[in-house]
């Protein structure tokens, strides 16, 4: 898992809280990263970030539907090894609501070169200090990458896991609240 404060080394493994997907929210509980208020089930913050383009996005843009915020950085390697398959769930479920959005730790021409070799297919928000900022907002208070938060139609936040994600666990989320 990779940190932007700082790493524990010999962490406990992520497990994973007593919940069917299909039926409630989830949220991963990691001992070390404990979310400052409880966030499953609470309106999502509202915030604004650039995009690569430097064009200021707002997060209620995408309202109304199934929004997943990806925090990221091209020096993360678990971060890099999920975004191919949120593309291809991005591709896969894109026409019935569903939208990704990436939220870089680093600056435009640091991901727009990334972007591009994997044909991204969702918008990346991004800066440094604000974007620590929105992902303290959502519970990560150490800016542990890769981060990924659910938000369903109605804004409230359905799921949180802090460290990857693999490609079934995250399918099964989307079909769950489809």
């Amino acid at each position: 898992m990779c940190v932007t404060a700082f790493h524990v080394a010999n962490a406990a493994p992520l497990s994973v809280a007593e919940s069917t997907p299909t039926q409630e929210a989830a949220v991963v509980k990691n001992p070390y990263v404990k979310p400052v208020k409880p966030l499953i089930g609470a309106i999502r913050p509202n915030f604004n970030l650039p995009d690569v383009n430097g064009v200021m996005r707002e997060i209620s843009e995408w309202d109304g539907k199934i929004v997943i915020l990806n925090f990221w950085a091209t020096w993360c390697m678990p971060c890099l090894k999920e975004i191919p398959e949120f593309i291809q769930l991005q591709e896969k479920y894109k026409e019935q609501g569903l939208q990704f959005i990436g939220i870089a730790l680093q600056e435009a021409d640091e991901i727009k070169p990334y972007m591009m070799k994997t044909a991204m297919n969702y918008p990346s928000l991004l800066g440094m200090e604000k974007v620590k900022e929105v992902a303290r907002s959502f519970g990560n208070r150490f800016v542990v990458l890769p981060y990924t938060v659910v938000i369903d139609r109605n804004s409230k936040i359905y799921f949180i896991r802090s460290g990857p994600i693999k490609y079934e666990e995250t399918e099964a989320l989307i079909r769950s609240i489809l």
